[in-house]
């Protein structure tokens, strides 16, 4: 009994250390500093986010940004430029080898084993042109008075000369360390995966895959480190990945039909359970924009591509005409996925409210966050999907309230041979109609703010309708009387 009591305690002791991991990681995400002076923080508790005024730095694609384990903003970076938390220019952190027109022009991760520095890892890009190599500088934060500085001497640091612009990491096997992904600049081009420790990158151990890359449109780990997807306009492919060796294996190839008609697929995202992969295209003229959703919870070739589900950024069809494009997505703490809108001087951003559900029960909002206007451009700041695995979807209380103070309107009541459903706001709605004895006589899911349910074939009587949303469940007294 004693050794099941302790065996007990250990395995209860165990959890609350992993749950403290998974909140830290998170906690390293909460400050978003994007776009043109734009800025997102983010509640750990509730999971909304208010917008931030007062960041420096305009950067027009990807960017980084990190915060400390407890959810204090320590620093960020533009590709040229790194800004403490001040939001003044780091000590020693300008002239940087990157502009700030890159696909992801940086990225930061903690150097293992000493809390106080991290790697800043910068493409060196301009105008598109990745001459300066792939190359990163190491912040100390203990410098200039806790502000933090780029360490003298270790600045724009040397890791491959024929690098493109873009790079994602994961961790690695060993829980410690990571792989950076990149891609070289060679004909093929080749994905490569570099294992970074506490000495920094080593390129002599690197993992040169054998499937040619797509020439770096884009790229991304999933949250658990499994998978690994790569895109181009005309192309997806999809991998599975060993986190220990650095091997990239059984690669399916799918054709993006969106690249015939005109589309560019700029930017690509996991959901949380790493089951399902959204990408974001961008339209010409009048055609808007579309999101693509993917089922890649079974990795097989025939399952995937069957699971497509296509929707709309508007305008499309019959929509407000708006020349705007989607730039980059990025998972959030609060477990939704944020869509930077870019065109002109816009400052809002698309939400994937529930990404780990299929086709519209993800629940896609155009417009659902104003910055202020602060523009996004195509930016966000990209972050390793590692911090998000599994972590749970935060809907709030203030959401909940806000859903159960809505008036839905159920009409006509007593119903003949149709009852009309009005609801103040679109969401996915899944409808439920049981009879006196609690027996389902009818199911449905809609995403309209009007919505009309036959009843001319259910007998005279008593009825209750069940209303379910992203943000709870409403229901309603039906009498049914032809």
């Amino acid at each position: 009994m004693v050794r099941i009591y302790l065996t007990f305690i250990i395995v209860l002791f165990c959890n609350i250390i992993a749950a403290q991991t998974q909140q830290q990681l998170l906690n390293r995400t909460k400050h978003w500093r994007f776009g043109h002076k734009a800025g997102l923080d983010f509640n750990m508790t509730t999971g909304v986010p208010t917008v931030f005024n007062g960041s420096n730095g305009v950067v027009f694609e990807g960017n980084s940004c990190i915060s400390d384990d407890n959810g204090n903003l320590l620093f960020y970076c533009n590709g040229d430029t790194i800004w403490n938390k001040n939001h003044q220019m780091m000590l020693n952190g300008a002239s940087l080898t990157c502009d700030k027109n890159t696909s992801v022009a940086s990225q930061i991760i903690p150097r293992p084993g000493n809390p106080n520095q991290f790697f800043v890892f910068i493409n060196g890009c301009t105008n598109d042109a990745c001459t300066q190599g792939l190359r990163y500088c190491i912040v100390d934060m203990t410098l200039d008075g806790g502000n933090g500085a780029v360490v003298t001497g270790q600045k724009n640091i040397l890791v491959r000369n024929q690098a493109y612009q873009y790079m994602a990491f994961t961790k690695h096997g060993n829980g410690t360390d990571y792989w950076l992904a990149y891609i070289e600049q060679n004909s093929p081009y080749y994905l490569c995966m570099i294992p970074v420790s506490a000495s920094g990158p080593d390129t002599n151990t690197r993992v040169i895959s054998s499937y040619p890359a797509l020439q770096g449109f884009g790229y991304r780990f999933s949250p658990d480190g499994t998978k690994f997807v790569d895109h181009s306009p005309n192309y997806y492919h999809f991998y599975q990945f060993d986190n220990n060796t650095g091997q990239l294996s059984n690669q399916i190839i799918l054709n993006n039909d969106t690249g015939s008609v005109g589309y560019t697929t700029y930017s690509c995202e996991f959901s949380p359970n790493s089951n399902k992969i959204y990408f974001a295209h961008i339209g010409g003229g009048l055609s808007g924009n579309v999101i693509q959703q993917y089922d890649i919870s079974v990795f097989n070739q025939l399952a995937i591509q069957s699971s497509v589900y296509n929707f709309w950024d508007v305008p499309f069809p019959g929509q407000t005409v708006c020349f705007c494009g989607l730039g980059h997505m990025q998972l959030a703490p609060n477990g939704k996925i944020y869509i930077a809108r870019t065109g002109g001087f816009i400052d809002t951003l698309h939400v994937i409210h529930n990404p780990n559900l299929t086709g519209a029960a993800c629940n896609f909002q155009y417009n659902a966050i104003g910055l202020n206007n602060n523009a996004c451009n195509f930016s966000l700041p990209i972050f390793p999907n590692y911090y998000f695995n599994n972590i749970p979807l935060l809907t709030t209380i203030n959401e909940k309230n806000r859903f159960n103070q809505l008036k839905i309107n159920a009409y006509p009541n007593p119903c003949n041979n149709e009852l009309f459903i009005q609801h103040p706001i679109t969401n996915n709605y899944n409808y439920t109609l049981y009879n006196n004895l609690n027996q389902i006589v009818f199911t449905h899911k809609s995403n309209l703010q009007q919505h009309k349910i036959n009843t001319n074939q259910l007998p005279n009587g008593l009825y209750w309708l069940t209303i379910q949303s992203t943000f709870g469940t409403q229901t309603k007294k039906i009498i049914i009387n032809h």
